[in-house]
């Protein structure tokens, strides 16, 4: 499929005929933006060495409201996520460097041992990337990479969405499975954090996202070292990226769908208790099916990277920004996407962890992003390192 295309690859399931305009719109025909100007033609590839394009982000002043119902003519996913976004002033100028183009979709970002980790989901890998934009790959994922994570003897830990289970890479390179929590998924694994002790903490989608299913719950659940998975919570809006503190004692949670952080209290044995909102922005929906429950989304929560001065830069999956969210639901700071793109997914890193690394590509789809290759790796400064993990 060309870039851009929105013809699904053969045996792709689409929407139905009567979804939602919303849905139908996402999928319109577009090409991809760039990030300052003209794209450059030529070395798209993954091991292409990063381009030195640099462009301000101080426009796109003010805030764009979604005025009235959604029109049935065709727009570009870009126009379509900046009618759905309520936005707010950037508060900062930021500047963004490309460090990797031509990915399918980029997720789960880490920093580890000087280098990137990522993961692409249709692409089937998890490479690393280094500041210089040098690629190595590091594992295959047959069925979609996601959240990664390192145990105590420097096990790489990875999450393989479509058949519910946590891979373990040893440092000498042998691959296993070690955990299956099928038995507790309604819908596709998703991201996740590992503390210092080797226990995984990843949420599942709840629901069948991909085809358009009614949202349902999610659940949150604990993997011991040993492999030993426990449910936590059962009553969760879509849980994604995650963060825990640097003192180890909390662990907040993204609900994509609920437009919210929630935080739990963890002890030492790795239990959770005192399930509180540490961040609402926005009203959250109610559970109804997803042509009426989406477009009430103001912020959609992903991937996310927690700072030295307690708040979370969150990729906000509906509203093609990057915003710094302070305990309470106050966004401090905003990075708008470059035109023609969304951001899903963050990571603070760089020598000093002041580096914001963002994932970004046209939509989320996977009908459209399965043969493409337009997602890149952007990367900008801010002031406040990281903190805590992942």
């Amino acid at each position: 499929m060309a870039p851009g295309s929105s013809v699904a690859p053969e045996g792709q399931k689409r929407s139905p005929a009567n979804s939602s305009v919303f849905w139908r719109l996402v999928k319109a025909d577009r090409r991809l933006g760039n990030v300052t100007g003209q794209r450059r033609k030529g070395a798209k590839g993954r091991d292409a060495e990063p381009k030195a394009r640099q462009g301000a982000v101080a426009g796109r002043q003010g805030q764009r409201r979604l005025g009235g119902e959604l029109s049935h003519d065709c727009l570009r996913p870009s126009e379509l996520l900046d009618r759905l976004a309520s936005r707010i002033s950037p508060m900062s100028t930021y500047e963004f460097t490309t460090l990797l183009e031509g990915g399918a979709f980029f997720e789960g970002p880490r920093w580890h041992e000087d280098r990137w980790w990522v993961s692409d989901f249709y692409q089937h890998t998890v490479t690393t990337v280094d500041p210089d934009g040098s690629t190595a790959p590091m594992l295959s994922v047959e069925h979609q990479p996601s959240g990664l994570g390192w145990m105590p003897d420097g096990s790489l830990l990875v999450v393989s969405m479509r058949d519910h289970r946590i891979l373990r890479r040893r440092p000498a390179g042998e691959v296993s499975v070690h955990a299956d929590l099928s038995a507790h998924c309604a819908g596709h694994l998703n991201d996740m954090v590992v503390d210092r002790e080797g226990r995984a903490y990843v949420g599942e989608f709840g629901f069948d996202l991909m085809s358009f299913a009614d949202p349902a719950p999610g659940k949150l659940m604990r993997v011991d070292p040993d492999g030993t998975v426990t449910v936590l919570d059962d009553d969760m809006r879509f849980p994604n990226g995650s963060v825990i503190t640097p003192a180890g004692d909390t662990l907040i949670v993204g609900e994509t769908a609920g437009a919210r952080y929630t935080a739990f209290s963890l002890s030492d044995d790795g239990s959770v208790s005192d399930r509180r909102v540490w961040a609402q922005v926005g009203t959250p929906p109610e559970l109804a099916p997803l042509e009426e429950s989406f477009p009430q989304l103001k912020f959609a929560p992903d991937g996310c990277a927690l700072d030295a001065d307690g708040c979370i830069w969150a990729a906000d999956a509906i509203g093609a920004r990057c915003v710094r969210v302070a305990e309470g639901g106050e966004i401090v700071d905003e990075i708008p996407a470059p035109e023609g793109l969304g951001i899903f997914a963050c990571m603070l890193g760089g020598q000093d962890g002041r580096t914001l690394l963002l994932c970004a590509a046209p939509d989320f789809l996977e009908a459209n992003r399965a043969s493409a290759s337009e997602a890149v790796l952007l990367t900008t400064v801010v002031e406040s390192p990281h903190a805590g993990l992942p």
